[in-house]
């Protein structure tokens, strides 16, 4: 079993606020991606019980708004490849309670 999220979100929100945000009501705990995995761009990385979310930084659509990538993915080996658990309906709904537009890719 294999999980997934992609997000778009949108905030008027600097990195460092939105890190702080996402960690808090996330509970993880972002830090910068040095792996290379990411490496077309800036990512900030967190991993828990075998799952990594990776924040990919921003592309400004005004002077006010950002818009970032929120993606999830399992990185250790799953004993059924064949299935697939999509969990972005479940950040968007955990994300509700903040100001961030969020979306699903």
């Amino acid at each position: 079993m294999d999980f997934i999220a992609s997000l778009t979100l949108q905030s008027n929100f600097n990195l460092s606020k939105l890190i702080k945000i996402l960690n808090d009501v996330l509970n993880v705990d972002f830090k910068k991606d040095n792996s290379g995995f990411y490496e077309e761009f800036p990512a900030y990385v967190s991993t828990f019980i075998g799952i990594e979310i990776a924040l990919l930084n921003p592309n400004e659509i005004s002077s006010s708004l950002k818009e970032y990538q929120l993606i999830l993915r399992s990185i250790e080996e799953s004993l059924n490849d064949d299935l697939e658990v999509d969990l972005s309906l479940h950040l968007k709904g955990i994300l509700r309670k903040t100001n961030i537009i969020c979306n699903i890719d």
